[in-house]
């Protein structure tokens, strides 16, 4: 038992479909999606290692207990989105991983995965964020490729393959609500920045597969579907897409260009902001840049990285 109240990190997203906050980085920055149909249950992203005993503990107030969960299925091998798979596995007998296919290679033996986080993040912060790493047993593993159907009761999930901010990517698609749980490929948009004018989403652009053209046509992939909802990882959902999806492309564009322009990543990351806070003034939300440069500090120098 973690000694506080998890269920109030839960929150209704559709009909059976609820988010859970994984309080990684800082509260309501990665979600993690429970969908319940007919007594089984899916786990749609899994965050991070520390995840994993209150997301268990979690699971009774939606009435459901570890045994009912039938599946895991990650949206890329990422460990805000993947990491804590092998220990959330472990604790779900009946449950296997489902996972892009040049994703599940790297949760199986984690030790390419690690190096290059360790890489990019640095040895003091793995070891605090996401340390220590469980494989996933390979018995336990299914590769989902393009159009694979993942099923939950009486429902699906639909591997929808949307390549760009990684190319082991893959969004889930539910089409008895219409929703869309797309990872990181339709951006990231954080609750501070709603309150007032709506959602406001960015391209997360990390290294080592970021590809422009592909991002842009995940994003129109996604568009094709006609969701009712796109339930992104970090972490709004959104409901009316043209306006994001608009300011993605603006974005992915500007800060490709920023990119061919800058010295250093750190020059790169400033960039980014400046490039973010253009697009808050071009929408008339001037106000909120510094609560946007707060926000997405983070992202912006992992954008950088990638970029």
């Amino acid at each position: 038992m973690t000694g506080f109240d998890t269920s109030a990190r839960l929150e209704a997203v559709a009909d059976g479909i609820h988010r859970f906050d994984s309080h990684y980085i800082r509260p309501r920055h990665t979600g993690v999606y429970v969908v319940v149909s007919e007594g089984e249950v899916a786990i749609i992203d899994c965050a991070v290692m520390a995840t994993v005993a209150p997301l268990l503990e979690v699971l009774p107030t939606l009435g459901v207990a570890p045994e009912q969960v039938t599946a895991v299925v990650v949206t890329h091998a990422h460990m805000d989105h993947a990491g804590g798979a092998g220990a959330l596995i472990e604790s779900l007998p009946n449950a296997r991983l489902y996972a892009h296919p040049s994703a599940g290679k790297h949760l199986v033996d984690m030790s390419r995965l690690e190096a290059g986080v360790r890489q990019v993040f640095g040895d003091a912060f793995f070891e605090r964020e996401y340390a220590p790493v469980k494989p996933v047993p390979p018995d336990r593993l299914v590769t989902t490729d393009d159009g694979d159907t993942v099923p939950v009761g009486a429902r699906e999930l639909r591997a929808v393959h949307t390549p760009g901010h990684a190319w082991h990517h893959q969004g889930l698609w539910e089409a008895d609500t219409r929703t869309f749980f797309a990872g990181d490929a339709f951006g990231v948009g954080y609750p501070g920045m709603s309150a007032v004018h709506g959602p406001f989403f960015v391209p997360e652009t990390p290294p080592p597969q970021f590809v422009p053209d592909e991002m842009h046509a995940s994003i129109e992939r996604i568009l094709g579907l006609e969701p009712a909802r796109v339930a992104p990882t970090h972490y709004e959902t959104l409901t009316n897409l043209a306006p994001v999806a608009e300011t993605l492309y603006r974005l992915v564009d500007n800060t490709v260009a920023r990119c061919h322009r800058a010295d250093s990543v750190e020059a790169l990351a400033a960039s980014l902001l400046d490039a973010y806070a253009e697009e808050l003034e071009r929408l008339g939300r001037k106000d909120e840049e510094a609560e946007m440069r707060r926000l997405y500090e983070f992202d912006a120098g992992l954008s950088a990285q990638g970029l």
